[in-house]
């Protein structure tokens, strides 16, 4: 839905993820990846970066691993059905 600009806006957002101290990186859909490249290239560490190539495997991941402590922001498009992910944690 972001056109043209996808690419720079999924870069940037990583980026800026990462400058503002996001300890964790969860990718879990191909645009996603774009979000993880730029959280890599603004200085976070691999080990901080996880993907997964839908959001089930991602949900699950999250929901083995997330502590009720955590926040998590859900950023995707409603073509992602990243709702889904939010869906199965709260359940």
């Amino acid at each position: 839905e972001l056109g043209s600009h996808a690419e720079q806006n999924h870069l940037d957002v990583g980026r800026a993820a990462q400058r503002q101290g996001v300890e964790l990186c969860v990718a879990g859909t191909t645009d996603a990846t774009l979000i993880a490249e730029g959280f890599l290239a603004a200085g976070g560490r691999q080990a901080d970066l996880h993907s997964f190539p839908d959001c089930a495997s991602c949900a699950e991941h999250l929901r083995r691993t997330a502590t009720p402590a955590d926040l998590i922001l859900v950023k995707g498009s409603r073509s992602a059905a990243m709702e889904n992910i939010i869906e199965f944690l709260t359940a």
